[in-house]
């Protein structure tokens, strides 16, 4: 893993898992002067949103069955497969990418011919295969953007799935929502 804000949704993910609880051990001893304190214990909450923890949930559960058939320390098993996270919300957002650009008129060739671009050209290439979540929220955009302009039944419903995911993977969104809400 290469960022410290995966390491306290992985944190959290275990303690949920082991403990039934969100409290995590702490990370970083240098947020220990702007963490909250909790009383009866030296644990603190992960200031990150719940987005990563819920996609996290089952992947650190595989790592953990694995680890256990293989007798390997369950963090380098869960961390090796949390390094693949991305490449599935990767081919989405591509997905959606494309399709955006078929639905504006564009012809297929073309917007696969974009979509490509886009994968070999950009930095989404690079953040496919880390553990950031810009690649997620990405997806999330573009997946927002391709059901506002594909108009059918249930748009809204598909629309406020993934506006909410991207809100609980990164609370700044929100303020994407109130100029909706006035």
């Amino acid at each position: 893993l290469e960022i410290i804000d995966t390491e306290y949704s992985v944190r959290t993910a275990l303690s949920l898992i082991e403990k039934g609880s969100m409290l995590i051990d702490i990370v970083d001893p240098a947020v220990l002067g702007i963490a909250p304190k909790i009383d009866g214990t030296n644990k603190m909450y992960s200031q990150y949103g719940l987005g990563l923890v819920a996609i996290f949930l089952p992947i650190v559960s595989l790592g953990k069955i694995v680890a256990i058939f293989f007798n390997i320390d369950q963090r380098i098993i869960i961390d090796f497969l949390l390094s693949f996270y991305n490449v599935p919300f990767a081919i989405l957002g591509l997905y959606f990418f494309r399709s955006i650009l078929v639905q504006l008129g564009t012809t297929q060739a073309k917007a696969t011919t974009c979509m490509l671009l886009l994968f070999c050209c950009t930095g989404f290439w690079k953040y496919s295969v880390t553990d950031f979540s810009e690649i997620t929220q990405a997806c999330c955009l573009l997946a927002i953007v391709f059901h506002i302009i594909k108009k059918r039944e249930k748009q809204w419903l598909h629309i406020s799935f993934w506006f909410s995911a991207l809100i609980l993977i990164k609370l700044t969104y929100l303020i994407f929502l109130i100029p909706l809400l006035t």
